[in-house]
C-alpha cells in the first residue's frame, strides 16, 4: 500500500473574505431562489434571441467503445469491428460500484458527510436505465473500465423534495495508446433525483421514435426529407449516426430520460455536504475543476499507477442566466453584439428552427450557448448584467468535478502541466470563470483567477462567492522558485473598482498538499489573487542553523557563533 495523502479542510488555512457589495442595494426583497424549475428557454420561433449562461453536464450520460476509424460500436475488444490496429479505439464508460475489493475502476463508496467529516454510506439501489445501449465487456488486462448507465443510490439521512434517492455519474474516456487505454478525461455529476413517468410519443414532426425509450446513446438518424415513389412507399433515406432526441410530454427537468421515465432534477438540501470515492486504475491528470466547496481530498495509492480518489465536499448553488428575447426588444448595444452570427461578436449559434438561420436576424432564431470558462462567456454575462437587474434567472445546486481539457491548460504556466499526475483542483460557485488553473502574474507575483457573477440570485439575496484552490505544494514552489522551507500565503479579491480585502495566512502542507480558499465575496467580476511568498533565507535555499567561525587579530584569537557569522572590526577570519 502506498502512502495515503490527504489535503484536510480541518488542518489547512482558508481566508473568509468580506461582502463586496453596494450598500444601497442591500435592502431589496429577497424570496426563495429558482432551482429545481428552472428549464432553458426552448422558444423556436422566428426572430428571437436566445442566451443562455450556465454550466454544461461533465459527463455525455451514456458508455460505449467505438472503433473511431471505421465510426463503428464494439461489444467488446472482440468485436470484429475493433479488430486489427487498436490506435483508432476510444471509450467512455460510466463507472459502476466496486463489487470485489481489488476491483479498479468503480465507485468504492458514496454517501453524506457532516461538516466535520462523518460519512455515512448510501444504498446502492440499481440503474437507470436498467441496461445501457451500447454497454461493452471491460478488459482489465488493458485497463479498459467495466461500463453501464446511470447509478442511483439513497441517502435516507439527506431527503430531499423528491424522496432520498440520488443519481451519480462517474464517467472517464479515453483511448488505446501503447498497449493499453489511457485515460484522457474524468468526470463526476450526483444530482437528487425522482423517477417519474413520462410518456413517448413519436411522429411529432421530429424523427424521434420510441425506440430512442430505451435509454440515451447513438441512433441512425435520417439527414434527408421523408420521399417517396409513385406508389406512395417511403423511399430509403441516408442516415448518419448522432444522439436523436424523444419526443416526451415530460415538463420536467430530466436528467435522463428512458423506459418511459424521466430521473426528475430536485434541489439539493440546504447545506449539503456528500462524499464519493472511486478507485482507478490510473490517477486523473493534470487538474479537477469542481462546483463543490469546502473540500476534504485524498489520494491513496493502491500500488503501480492505481489510485483511490476520496472526495469530500458540501455542494454549492451557481447563477444561471438565460433569456429569450424578440430582436425587437433588444438594446441595441446587445442588438450590434448578436447581429453577425446570431453568437456574442461574432460567435458561433446554435437554433431550434434551422431553416431560418441564415436569415436576417429579424427572422432568424439564434442559440447563444458558450461555455462557463471562455473569455467570450464572460464578457457575454458582463454585457447582459446591465439589462437583467443584475439577477441571476436561477442558482442551480450542484456537485460536480471534472478534468480540464488541454485547450484549458494551454496558456497555463509548465510547473502546471505535468500531465503524469494529478496536480491541483480549482472550484468556485461563480457563473462564468477562467479557462485552466490560476494564471500566473509575473509582475505582481500572485495566481490570478477571474470569475462573473450577477450580484443578486434570482430569489433577489445577495450573492456570495467561493473559491478553493488544492495543489501540490511542489507546483508553488516550481512557479516561485522557491525551496521546501514552510511557504507563507496572501488571498485578496480585488473587485471591479479595485478594492481589495485582503488576509495573510501561514499555509499548513500535508504530505505535500497546500489548500487556500476565499468565501462571502461579491460581483460582478473580481479576480482572486493568491501570492505564495518564503522567508529570503529559505527562498535560497539557505541553511538556519548557526555556525561557529575563528577570527584572529595578531596574536587573539575569537570564536564567533551564529547564522551568519562575521568577525569584529579589526579581526581577520582564520
Amino acid at each position: 500500500m502506498g502512502r495515503f495523502r490527504r489535503i484536510s479542510a480541518g488542518l489547512l488555512a482558508f481566508v473568509c473574505l468580506g461582502l463586496v457589495a453596494n450598500p444601497g442595494t442591500m435592502s431589496r426583497a429577497a424570496g426563495p431562489d429558482v432551482d429545481a424549475d428552472f428549464r432553458d428557454p426552448n422558444e423556436s420561433g422566428d426572430g428571437y434571441q436566445i442566451v443562455i449562461l450556465k454550466d454544461q453536464s461533465p459527463v455525455g450520460g451514456f458508455s460505449y467503445l467505438m472503433n473511431g476509424d471505421v465510426a463503428k460500436l464494439c461489444t467488446s475488444l472482440d468485436d470484429p469491428n475493433c479488430e486489427g490496429d487498436r490506435s483508432q479505439i476510444n471509450y467512455r464508460a460510466l463507472l459502476q460500484p466496486c463489487t470485489s475489493s481489488g476491483q479498479l475502476d468503480c465507485i468504492s463508496g458514496f454517501g453524506s458527510a457532516t461538516e466535520t467529516n462523518e460519512l455515512t454510506p448510501a444504498n446502492f439501489i440499481g440503474n437507470f436505465p436498467t441496461t445501457g445501449r451500447h454497454d461493452f465487456s471491460p478488459d482489465p488486462s488493458v485497463k479498459l473500465p467495466k461500463p453501464g448507465p446511470a447509478t442511483l443510490w439513497s441517502i435516507p439521512s439527506l431527503p430531499h423534495a423528491g424522496g432520498t434517492t440520488y443519481m451519480v455519474q462517474v464517467q472517464t474516456s479515453g483511448g488505446y495508446r501503447g498497449g493499453e487505454f489511457v485515460m484522457s478525461e474524468f468526470g463526476v455529476e450526483i444530482h437528487p433525483i425522482e423517477l417519474v413517468t413520462d410518456i413517448c410519443f413519436p411522429n411529432q414532426g421530429s424523427d424521434a421514435s420510441c425506440e430512442q425509450n430505451q435509454g440515451p446513446g447513438f441512433y441512425d438518424v435520417p439527414i434527408t426529407n421523408i420521399e417517396y415513389d409513385e406508389d406512395g412507399n417511403e423511399l430509403p433515406r441516408e442516415t448518419r449516426r448522432g444522439l436523436a432526441s424523444r419526443v416526451s410530454s415530460s415538463s420536467f427537468d430530466c436528467i435522463v430520460l428512458a423506459q418511459d421515465q424521466c430521473a426528475r432534477r430536485h434541489a439539493f438540501s440546504s447545506n449539503a455536504r456528500l462524499y464519493l470515492k472511486v478507485k482507478l486504475s490510473q490517477s486523473p491528470k493534470g487538474w479537477l475543476h469542481g462546483r463543490i466547496s469546502k473540500p476534504n481530498v485524498a489520494i491513496n495509492s493502491l500500488g503501480g499507477s492505481a489510485v483511490e480518489l476520496d472526495v469530500i465536499a458540501s455542494t454549492v448553488k451557481t447563477p444561471v442566466v438565460a433569456k429569450s428575447t424578440p430582436w425587437s426588444s433588444l438594446p441595441a448595444a446587445l442588438q450590434d453584439a448578436y447581429r453577425a452570427t446570431g453568437g456574442f461578436r461574432g460567435a458561433s449559434a446554435g437554433t431550434r428552427n434551422r431553416p431560418t438561420f441564415e436569415s436576417g436576424p429579424e427572422i432568424r432564431n439564434a442559440i447563444s450557448a458558450p461555455s462557463s470558462y471562455s473569455t467570450t462567456g464572460m464578457a457575454e454575462l458582463l454585457a447582459w448584467i446591465p439589462y437583467i437587474n443584475d439577477q441571476s434567472t436561477a442558482d442551480i445546486s450542484k456537485w460536480t468535478l471534472r478534468s480540464l481539457t488541454d485547450g484549458e491548460l494551454a496558456g497555463a504556466s509548465s510547473c502546471f502541466s505535468n500531465k503524469a499526475q494529478l496536480n491541483g483542483l480549482v472550484m468556485t460557485n461563480a457563473t462564468q470563470y477562467t479557462a485552466g488553473p490560476p494564471k500566473f502574474d509575473r509582475a505582481s507575483g500572485s495566481l490570478d483567477y477571474q470569475v462573473a457573477a450577477p450580484h443578486y440570485t434570482s430569489g433577489g439575496s445577495v450573492f456570495l462567492g467561493t473559491y478553493d484552490l488544492v495543489m501540490r505544494s511542489e507546483v508553488a514552489r516550481c512557479i516561485y522558485g522557491f525551496s521546501k522551507a514552510p511557504l507563507n500565503a496572501s488571498i485578496s479579491v480585488v473587485d471591479n473598482d479595485g478594492v481589495s480585502t485582503t488576509a495573510t495566512k501561514l499555509v499548513s502542507e500535508r504530505d505535500g498538499w497546500i489548500r487556500i480558499a476565499a468565501y462571502g465575496f461579491g460581483f460582478s467580476s473580481p479576480t482572486v489573487k493568491v501570492k505564495f511568498t518564503q522567508d529570503a533565507a529559505s527562498s535560497t535555499g539557505s541553511s538556519s542553523k548557526k555556525i561557529t567561525i575563528t577570527c584572529k587579530k595578531g596574536k587573539l584569537v575569537k570564536k564567533v557563533t551564529a547564522i551568519k557569522p562575521v568577525c569584529p572590526k579589526g579581526y581577520k577570519k582564520a
